[in-house]
């Protein structure tokens, strides 16, 4: 009735619900989560890296023929993750961390974005300047302001000396 909903950030949901009550989370259960998670992956490759806010990136490299494709093997952990661990999840796939992590963000309920090897400029290209990781409400709105930057092309059409005046050392 508030407005909110699974997996909302915590600061727009007290704004929404300022009289919210958040539960902490429990270090035992969310590391037995954690390692569950991690030998769950782990059947797949052995090159894992865990990433905050429940994220992990699988490297997939030389598996093919063990699994099949990376949408194949997404969408098998995608499944294993609600029948052994009860967990819903976005998978992306892409040929590199940053674009599977787009990919996984773009889904608005759990299943697999594929992103093909080569397709990774028109399908980031066109959406917004927040999809990219450290580009929050401040930094987009700046952006735009002083730049008229929109869109994650505008962005990427930019000289690596335009970039540096427009985000500094970021």
């Amino acid at each position: 009735q508030e407005g909110l909903w699974e997996g909302m950030p915590v600061y727009r949901a007290r704004r929404l619900c300022p009289a919210l009550h958040l539960l902490p989370p429990d270090p035992t259960l969310v590391t037995r989560g954690q390692q569950a998670l991690l030998h769950l992956v782990g059947d797949y490759s052995p090159l894992i890296e865990p990433a905050a806010g429940g994220r992990l990136f699988i490297d997939l490299t030389g598996s093919r023929k063990l699994f099949g494709p990376g949408r194949d093997v997404g969408a098998r952990l995608e499944k294993e993750l609600e029948r052994r661990l009860h967990l819903s999840g976005t998978v992306g796939v892409a040929a590199n961390k940053l674009v599977a992590r787009i990919a996984a963000g773009c889904l608005a309920r759990p299943g697999v974005c594929d992103v093909l090897r080569g397709a990774e400029r028109s399908f980031i290209g066109p959406l917004p300047l927040n999809v990219l990781p450290g580009i929050g409400p401040s930094r987009t709105a700046s952006l735009l302001q002083d730049l008229n930057l929109r869109y994650v092309q505008d962005l990427a059409g930019l000289s690596l000396t335009h970039l540096r005046l427009a985000v500094g050392p970021f």
